[in-house]
């Protein structure tokens, strides 16, 4: 009986590490349960991604207005990593909040950009 038992604690264990070796799909799965990856908070491949799809396309205001801020370097995101977690961290309709016009910056996201600043804001 405990070597059955043994046997079908390995077989799941085998099992869980395949899933575990294949790291594009890690993310998927962590939300499906519903929690928020913030292990990788690479500024290339996370925080940019979520710059531009929440603030950098062409029809929202850092990469069609010229007179906000850029956000579409490292330098630019750095000097001004403070104001813009405040700033989607505010509630639609309050004074500052962004994306203007846009949806609410998930909180997975937010703590993604946070964790990033915790970590220094390199340039990974």
């Amino acid at each position: 009986m405990l070597k059955k038992i043994n046997l079908l604690i390995l077989s799941f264990l085998f099992f869980l590490s395949l899933f575990a070796c294949v790291n594009n799909k890690r993310e998927t799965i962590l939300k499906q349960v519903g929690i928020c990856d913030t292990i990788n908070t690479s500024y290339k491949q996370i925080i940019v991604p979520i710059l531009t799809t929440q603030c950098n396309s062409q029809n929202l205001c850092h990469g069609a207005n010229p007179g906000s801020i850029s956000l579409e370097t490292y330098q630019a995101v750095k000097d001004n990593y403070t104001s813009i977690l405040e700033r989607i961290k505010r509630q639609p309709g309050a004074g500052g909040f962004m994306p203007k016009d846009n949806q609410k910056v998930s909180d997975c996201d937010i703590n993604k950009i946070q964790t990033w600043v915790n970590r220094g804001a390199l340039e990974n």
